[in-house]
């Protein structure tokens, strides 16, 4: 139980990737909190989770709202005692489009989801994590925030982002014992990635 004590907050948690990561967080013995903005989805895992004899948790909210984001580490805080894993894994593919086709709403949802949502994690967790010392932060990314993909501008403008946003905090967190690193976990079967095809 590599986890035993420690307290997991994974957005985007219902489903896909992040369903996967709380779960198996679960199994090593971590206290979790889960966030997406789908509360059917959340009670599955949850469910699924308290069944196999773990602790779980659920706030339902958007991670671009600034008070659903609050609100959701505040429950963590008070229900399990603290931050110890953030997992910013929320994310929308955007819009599929050529730059000059795209709708400006579909590319605002884009960037406020996957990157300002990730500093919105960041920053919260991060103020719990300071006052302890220590603390971890782990920012789904993807390749497409390496590379250029036709269409798909948005998403890896937004991936861009966050893949630089932890460099950066990855070395202003560094004095206070808060690793902040970036994964990208590749093509999986999902349906986020029905999406992308």
């Amino acid at each position: 139980m590599m986890l035993k004590g420690k307290v997991s907050f994974i957005t985007g948690g219902g489903r896909g990737l992040g369903r996967s990561i709380a779960l198996a967080m679960a199994r090593e013995g971590a206290r979790v909190v889960i966030m997406s903005r789908t509360a059917k989805d959340l009670r599955e895992v949850v469910t699924l989770i308290r069944g196999s004899g773990g602790e779980g948790h659920f706030c339902e909210g958007d991670v671009s709202n600034p008070e659903d984001v609050s609100r959701g580490i505040e429950k963590a805080v008070r229900d399990c005692g603290g931050v110890d894993i953030l997992v910013n894994n929320a994310a929308v593919i955007g819009p599929a489009r050529f730059l000059e086709d795209a709708d400006e709403a579909a590319w605002q949802k884009t960037i406020n989801t996957n990157l300002f949502g990730t500093y919105l994690g960041c920053r919260a967790a991060g103020l719990v994590m300071r006052e302890r010392r220590s603390g971890k932060i782990i920012n789904i990314s993807s390749g497409l925030g390496q590379m250029a993909y036709p269409r798909f501008c948005a998403y890896s403008v937004s991936k861009a982002g966050e893949i630089q946003m932890t460099r950066s905090l990855a070395e202003e967190w560094r004095p206070m014992n808060i690793q902040v690193n970036a994964i990208d976990p590749g093509l999986m079967d999902t349906d986020f990635q029905k999406g992308v095809r």
